[in-house]
């Protein structure tokens, strides 16, 4: 072999130098990001509320790539919809989002954890998951999941019985079965004789008498989740049952309108299954049939009892059937007092009035227009 020379020499170690150089250079872009332009965020599921809130806000990103690597975790007695374990990459409004969901052992136990690192130029994005977190942990809001979430909800303000106008007979029925099914010595008795442990509710009426209203206040009564159902999303029998089957226990679900899915409610004697596969039979089964979920509150809303088949409206799967109606002058009164407007603002209007149009009416005169 014959000698290296003096400039090979210094040839070779420049090379060798920059090889290092470039070789740390990401390490050190990726540390001076950290140090001034990132933003984290760590979270374990013995912190249920944020668990969940996080798992909300990860999904809300739209991401495909998140889309690709997801799984049912059992939570809390259900199964849920959540993340892969593993380090995942979004780019989201001119932001890099790093996740990292792993297990740890904490005092024993095996537990979910979640870190999210966001760099980024500015802070909308981070201060956009810490706004979600907190009204997430809002405790005096109503948690609502829209149709077909089981995984994304929002907070609304609550609605309790006082701001509810029915008549006393009527809103004493709703109390006392609310309140004798939602007791320790219920609970044992349906375990007891092996019923499932759920309520089914029926509210029917004209539009305007404060179905949805009603609805909203039993759920926030209880601290119940709410979810709201809309039969003609879902594509198919299974889809919906899935649906419906994964809603945790204390919660309300909303079959609102549900007059409105003729093809579904109509009488048996004419029903067949519509385009998407979903019938009667389908309904029957979720309400009181094998795959009824337990500890949960059936609220279905009507403008048309009628057009109900009675195998849906009979006891057990309805217990309740409340008819809201147009107001007479001493509910409509209660209406008025309650928002601080004297009966004589009413005194001009035909009676029954309708409880909608009275609500806009005070409104109005609360605003001043």
């Amino acid at each position: 072999m014959g000698d290296i020379s003096t400039n090979s020499i210094i040839t070779l170690g420049l090379t060798s130098y920059i090889v290092v150089m470039l070789k740390d250079l990401p390490s050190k872009i990726i540390k001076n990001l950290q140090q001034y332009i990132s933003y984290s965020f760590t979270v374990t599921s013995v912190n249920e509320i944020a668990y969940q809130g996080i798992m909300n806000w990860i999904f809300s990103l739209n991401s495909s790539s998140i889309a690709k690597h997801t799984n049912l975790e059992n939570y809390n007695d259900i199964s849920i919809v959540t993340l892969d374990y593993g380090t995942f990459f979004i780019i989201k409004d001119r932001s890099i989002v790093r996740i990292l969901k792993e297990e740890i052992k904490e005092k024993n136990y095996l537990i979910n954890k979640i870190s999210i690192t966001i760099y980024s130029f500015n802070t909308l994005l981070y201060d956009n998951m810490l706004t979600q977190m907190k009204e997430l942990s809002d405790v005096n809001k109503l948690r609502v999941f829209p149709n077909k979430s089981y995984w994304e909800s929002q907070r609304i303000e609550k609605r309790y019985f006082n701001s509810i106008f029915l008549t006393d007979d009527k809103m004493n029925i709703i109390k006392t079965r609310i309140a004798n099914w939602n007791s320790l010595s219920t609970k044992q008795l349906y375990k007891d004789i092996g019923v499932t442990y759920k309520l089914g509710i029926l509210l029917y009426g004209i539009p305007g008498t404060g179905k949805t209203s009603l609805c909203k206040a039993i759920a926030s009564e209880l601290n119940y989740d709410l979810h709201i159902i809309s039969l003609n999303s879902y594509e198919n029998e299974e889809e919906l049952i899935t649906r419906v089957t994964r809603v945790k226990k204390n919660s309300v679900i909303l079959f609102e309108d549900i007059d409105c899915y003729q093809d579904i409610v109509q009488d048996r004697t004419e029903n067949t299954k519509n385009s998407r596969g979903i019938n009667l039979s389908t309904l029957l089964n979720i309400f009181d049939g094998i795959i009824s979920p337990e500890g949960i509150i059936f609220v279905a809303t009507t403008n048309h009892i009628d057009r109900i088949d009675n195998a849906l409206l009979r006891n057990g799967r309805f217990d309740i059937k409340i008819a809201l109606e147009n107001f007479q002058k001493e509910d409509a009164n209660k209406m008025c007092n309650y928002w601080g407007i004297t009966d004589t603002f009413i005194e001009k209007e035909t009676f029954p009035i309708n409880p909608a149009y009275l609500q806009s009416l005070i409104f109005q005169k609360k605003i001043g227009t």
